[in-house]
C-alpha cells in the first residue's frame, strides 16, 4: 500500500495476522456477531532496562504478584514516612522562627 505523509511517499505493508472465527455470539440488526482469535500467540516484546535522565525503568509492566497484606503494609509505611517528613518540616520551621 503506497502512502504519503508531508509530501514523502512510502510503501506500507501491514502485518498479516492469521485469525480463527469463533462461534456466533449474538445478532445485531440481522447480522451475526462473531469474535476472532489469533491462531498463534503474538510475539512478546523483548525486555529492556532503560534509563532516562538518570531514572531507571523498563518497557514491561510490573507483573509482580504482591499480596494484599504486603500492599497494605507498604502503604502504611509510606503514610508514616510522609507524616514524619511533614512533622520534621514543621519543627524545623518553628525552630527557625523562634531562633
Amino acid at each position: 500500500m503506497k502512502l504519503t505523509y508531508r509530501g514523502i511517499s512510502y510503501e506500507y505493508n501491514p502485518p498479516a495476522v492469521e485469525t480463527v472465527t469463533g462461534v456466533a455470539v449474538g445478532n445485531y440488526r440481522g447480522l451475526d456477531i462473531r469474535f476472532r482469535y489469533t491462531k498463534k500467540a503474538l510475539v512478546m516484546q523483548p525486555h529492556y532496562n532503560l534509563t532516562y535522565r538518570g531514572v531507571k525503568y523498563n518497557n514491561q509492566p510490573n507483573t509482580e504478584n504482591v499480596s494484599v497484606s504486603k500492599k497494605s503494609h507498604l502503604l502504611a509505611m509510606e503514610n508514616e514516612r510522609r507524616d514524619m517528613k511533614r512533622s520534621r518540616s514543621m519543627m524545623d520551621r518553628a525552630v527557625a522562627e523562634l531562633g
